[in-house]
């Protein structure tokens, strides 16, 4: 059985075959290979050169389908009469389907899914109501109709997985008598889990870490750049991750006299060059605009490493509300992380509770229960 899956990643034809600078690469696909014969992925496809960061997606059993790329609200309307087309050849192409929603390629795909009577499971990966505060004129003005979308499209749905174990579910629900998930797909693995977590000194100025992708401002970035520049102490930053923003945010750091505090590394490789950075860090901190569960939070737990977060998507679900901050909020953020500092004692508690935490998202369990999902899809088409 073929099965086609949505993705919002913006693929590169390159020379050495269809490129990812992110997750969704073949061993992200490969994983329904234990349910599905065959994996389809549809996704905008455009030239691009080679990072030495990208991986390839394509490869044993998992291909593209190559939909028009385009990027913003401005980029679409052109698109779409391209994009209507690439969505018909996905699904004569496809014997089940899986949209990861919100996105733009799950609500392009749905309609002729819906047109030919075809069903599909759906992954619940974040709020856009929440997502789309501070996007833009035309794109906030769009959050109450991608709201509506998006429960459109659970409600459609045969089967559907959330990241979240509650939130989500509260303001999307599953269709009643559909079989509905719990999971997150950032597997931690699980000799992490199991293994020795990151040392806790007395430090009292710390040395934080930072992951996340640079190209939208939802991660606040920004916001954590100013914070720094507020505390009383002169703690450290390294950041890992790249993309368009980073060189104004580079320029943030030094117009707020940061100096040799802040490092910018570039983006990491995932997997052990992620968890062995994180090990080098006293603290981490998210201060996201929006989320769904934040892998980058989730692998920092995973190492034992207390955390401060915006009370964002699904981080309430893993910290307790004296570790979360108010979103845009740069001076609640400083004296967040100089209270952190401030106690070892405090630190060292919230590292083992962070990890003790992260038990259940270890890869064995939550790859069977992935496993389960695609199944349910599979036997309802």
């Amino acid at each position: 059985m073929r099965v086609v899956v949505t993705s919002e990643f913006h693929y590169r034809a390159t020379a050495r075959g269809v490129m990812v600078d992110g997750k969704c690469d073949y061993a992200y696909w490969a994983q329904l290979l234990a349910v599905f014969d065959e994996v389809q992925v549809f996704a905008r496809l455009a030239p691009g050169d080679q990072t030495p960061t990208m991986q390839p997606v394509e490869g044993p059993g998992v291909s593209v389908i190559a939909a028009p790329d385009f990027v913003g609200t401005r980029g679409l309307v052109p698109a779409l009469p391209g994009l209507a087309v690439a969505a018909r050849r996905a699904v004569a192409r496809g014997d089940a389907f899986l949209l990861h929603a919100p996105g733009v390629m799950a609500s392009v795909l749905r309609p002729a899914l819906v047109a030919r009577g075809r069903r599909y499971g759906v992954e619940v990966v974040g709020d856009p109501q929440e997502a789309l505060v501070g996007a833009g004129r035309v794109l906030s003005a769009l959050r109450g109709v991608a709201a509506r979308d998006l429960r459109s499209i659970v409600a459609g749905a045969c089967a559907t997985r959330y990241v979240t174990r509650t939130q989500l579910q509260r303001l999307y629900p599953p269709r009643a008598g559909t079989p509905s998930f719990a999971i997150s797909d950032a597997y931690i693995p699980d000799a992490v889990v199991a293994g020795p977590g990151a040392v806790i000194t007395d430090e009292s100025v710390l040395a934080l870490g930072f992951v996340g992708a640079l190209f939208r401002p939802y991660k606040g970035l920004d916001v954590l750049l100013e914070a720094l520049a507020r505390t009383a102490r002169p703690h450290t930053l390294e950041v890992a991750g790249d993309g368009q923003l980073r060189a104004g945010l580079e320029a943030q750091a030094a117009r707020l006299g940061l100096g040799a505090r802040v490092r910018f590394l570039g983006a990491l490789p995932p997997g052990a060059p992620v968890y062995q950075f994180l090990r080098t860090r006293a603290a981490f901190v998210q201060p996201s605009r929006t989320e769904g569960l934040p892998r980058s939070l989730l692998e920092a737990m995973a190492v034992g490493l207390p955390a401060l977060a915006t009370a964002v998507g699904g981080v309430p679900e893993l910290l307790d509300a004296e570790e979360l901050v108010p979103v845009e909020d740069a001076a609640a953020l400083a004296q967040a992380i100089d209270r952190l500092a401030a106690d070892p004692a405090r630190r060292r508690r919230l590292a083992a509770a962070n990890r003790a935490k992260v038990a259940c998202y270890a890869a064995t369990p939550a790859q069977a229960e992935m496993r389960r999902f695609f199944r349910a899809i599979r036997d309802a088409g």
